[in-house]
């Protein structure tokens, strides 16, 4: 997963498996996406100091600028399982 084409976020492999293996065990639905666009704050936090362990969990949205946006509320349900679960792994020890 890589933000900007590689001027922001660059998501370490172990942090890619876990997000991906988490959500393939949990039959969460997700996409794995290349960014050319604009970057996220996690550009910020992944290259702060010598660098802290960042990914980016984002939903498909149209007009995300714009006054109001538009998403699918099925991707938004997903997204929080797929965080929660992540949350679960981590504060259990079976991450990284």
């Amino acid at each position: 997963m890589i933000e900007a084409s590689g001027r922001g976020t660059i998501v370490n492999n172990k942090v890619r498996r876990l997000m991906i293996d988490t959500a393939k065990e949990n039959n969460i639905k997700h996409q794995v996406d290349i960014v050319s666009g604009g970057m996220t704050d996690g550009a910020v936090i992944y290259m702060n100091r010598s660098g802290i362990l960042t990914a980016i969990l984002s939903l498909a949205t149209r007009y995300l600028h714009a006054a109001t946006s538009v998403f699918d509320i099925n991707d938004l349900n997903e997204g929080v399982k797929l965080t929660q679960k992540l949350i679960e792994k981590v504060a259990q020890g079976k991450a990284l």
